[in-house]
């Protein structure tokens, strides 16, 4: 972890009650065209903690950070110590820098399926119908409102076997009120244990109406807008 400033007017809150208020907050560098301010605020409240980043491209920008515990305990999301701040105001340089130079709001599932869509139209994807109906389907229900940054392995793991013990996905009329699904069968929990064990799933072979299905369906332009099968 970085080591913490240090600043005697700023460490603690006993220290920070005896600097005068005024509006220009009392900095301290944490490095090269980066500070971390405390504004000390009159009338009984308590001060504010706010970042600085300089660079000779984009000049200074500012972020408030939170308020500062001078008169209530922190809690490490809205009332910070000095160290707290520091943290805080650390990821907020680091969010400049990936962005070259300009601050980058955390990404969300929803935002980053909208670029994966954009992109693959750009890259001449063919089967766009059902890479859109699959991330409305499956990826936008479980994860549309969380960060990716917050994303794991066991949690992705974990919606994998969701799904395939999940009822399986059957054509349904575009004005449906209700999906239509086909519960999971015995199959379903013996591939399910296959894929656990590392056993290689082998599709059962279908038979001539089962190839023949999907050729007819091709000429239903409502067969093909969300292609899930059973």
């Amino acid at each position: 972890m970085p080591r913490k400033a240090r600043d005697e007017r700023l460490d603690t809150r006993t220290a920070r009650l005896k600097l005068s208020p005024r509006r220009e907050p009392y900095w301290r560098n944490i490095q090269e065209g980066r500070a971390i301010g405390y504004r000390r605020l009159s009338g009984g409240k308590a001060g504010a903690w706010i970042a600085r980043y300089y660079d000779r491209s984009e000049g200074r920008r500012y972020e408030a950070l939170g308020a500062a515990d001078d008169l209530m305990d922190a809690d490490g999301a809205g009332t910070l110590t000095f160290g707290q701040a520091q943290d805080k105001a650390r990821l907020w340089f680091a969010r400049i820098e990936r962005g070259a130079g300009k601050v980058v709001e955390p990404l969300t599932v929803t935002q980053a399926m909208a670029d994966y869509l954009e992109d693959y139209i750009v890259r001449g994807g063919k089967a766009l119908g059902d890479v859109r109906c699959s991330i409305n389907a499956h990826i936008l229900p479980a994860f549309g409102d969380k960060l990716v940054s917050s994303l794991t392995a066991p949690l992705i793991q974990r919606w994998h076997r969701q799904l395939a013990v999940a009822p399986a996905r059957l054509r349904t009329k575009v004005k449906a009120e209700k999906r239509n699904v086909r519960e999971a069968t015995t199959e379903d929990a013996k591939r399910v244990n296959r894929r656990a064990k590392g056993t290689p799933y082998r599709r059962p072979k279908r038979t001539p109406w089962q190839r023949l299905v999907p050729v007819v369906h091709r000429g239903d332009p409502r067969a093909a807008e969300c292609p899930f099968r059973g």
